[in-house]
């Protein structure tokens, strides 16, 4: 009852030092919300190596959220 999902970019070569993990509203806002939706029930992590940054989410724990998570719009 997990969900794992990893996205992964690859970097401009002018831009290889400026990708900073854990900062920006963007990143709070959406850890603010897996907070509020997942509590303890999920891992966000921000990697970056040689020219590509990911993300790596996990969701746990998902039959206790059935029939309570909002539907997309």
């Amino acid at each position: 009852n997990s969900l794992f999902l990893k996205v992964e970019n690859s970097l401009p070569e002018e831009n290889l030092n400026s990708f900073e993990t854990e900062k920006g509203l963007g990143l709070k806002n959406v850890r603010r919300r897996l907070d509020l939706l997942y509590s303890e029930n999920y891992e966000l992590a921000f990697t970056k190596t040689d020219h590509i940054h990911s993300v790596n989410l996990a969701i746990h724990n998902l039959n206790i959220y059935e029939n309570k998570l909002p539907v997309g719009r």
